[in-house]
């Protein structure tokens, strides 16, 4: 007994000593701490009937800094079609912290902020200067969306948060249905074109059909990946002295303007000062772009 009980201490030791060597986890922000508690209260509040999962923080929108983890995008794993949205923010006339809640259909994502929402739903959530009461958080209306867009998804596709803009649920089944595989359609051609555009430049610059030609490698891709994922800030600035060379550009620009999502394709001729003078221009202005907001 006296043997077991020494090597238990041992161990505890052990695990002591192991414990203490271990680093310091990192503490984690007070509004990620706000958040995460409570998405835990709208759980609890729900009896769990809907679960918040692959959460992720951010202290800015676009070129806006905000509050450090103020914002927070996560994912209904009953609602798997939808991306939510969580901002925190402060009235100043209520003395309140809120969180503006919303979402976006995940095919149709666009400036992701409470103001182009699907919903927008503003919970209060307490004081600023007192501790926040979890358990007395109203959710009563964000409850109730959500339970809106998991029976009737359809509905909400077509219609939203609108209760006045009624269609019957059969048709809109239809038209969620027929927008979905034509907006899959489209961006399948899209993803095509853009990297006919990409290959065709290349190609024309290896047989020298064009001069030069500046591609859009500053945008949001895996440059890692075969896939081909275009962006509408895309934009392809060519010079070009071949007959040829331009006939060809010019089909091509006529593909590019089927997808208004391509961004822009600019043909610049070298015989005309003024054309290269803007095209200078134009790489000072994409370069202070890459500088500034330090875009890879």
């Amino acid at each position: 007994m006296l043997k077991g009980n020494s090597k238990e201490q041992e161990s505890l030791q052990e695990m002591a000593e192991a414990s203490q060597a271990m680093p310091a986890a990192h503490p984690i922000s007070k509004n990620k701490e706000i958040f995460l508690k409570v998405c835990q209260s709208f759980e609890n509040f729900i009896d769990n009937k809907f679960h918040i999962i692959k959460r992720k923080f951010y202290d800015s929108y676009f070129i806006f800094d905000m509050e450090e983890d103020s914002i927070m995008h996560f994912e209904i794993a009953e609602i798997p079609n939808y991306l939510f949205g969580a901002w925190l923010g402060y009235d100043k006339e209520k003395d309140k912290i809120y969180i503006d809640f919303f979402c976006q259909h995940k095919l149709y994502i666009d400036k992701f902020k409470p103001s182009r929402g699907d919903f927008n739903i503003r919970v209060y959530i307490g004081k600023k200067d007192r501790d926040v009461e979890y358990k007395n958080i109203y959710f009563y209306e964000l409850e109730n969306m959500i339970n809106f867009i998991y029976k009737y998804e359809a509905l909400f596709f077509c219609c939203g948060d609108d209760i006045t803009n009624y269609i019957p649920e059969w048709k809109a089944k239809i038209k969620m249905f027929n927008t979905i595989m034509n907006t899959k359609r489209y961006n399948r051609n899209k993803r095509k074109t853009f990297k006919t555009i990409c290959l065709t430049l290349k190609k024309l610059k290896k047989q020298g059909y064009i001069d030069y030609y500046y591609m859009p490698d500053y945008c949001n891709r895996d440059k890692n990946s075969d896939e081909w994922e275009p962006h509408c800030n895309d934009r392809w600035i060519v010079l070009t002295l071949d007959k040829k060379g331009k006939r060809i550009l010019k089909k091509l620009k006529s593909l590019k303007n089927k997808h208004l999502a391509l961004g822009n394709l600019v043909i610049y001729d070298n015989n005309y000062p003024e054309d290269i003078e803007k095209y200078k221009d134009y790489v000072k202005y994409i370069q202070d772009i890459k500088s500034n907001f330090q875009l890879d």
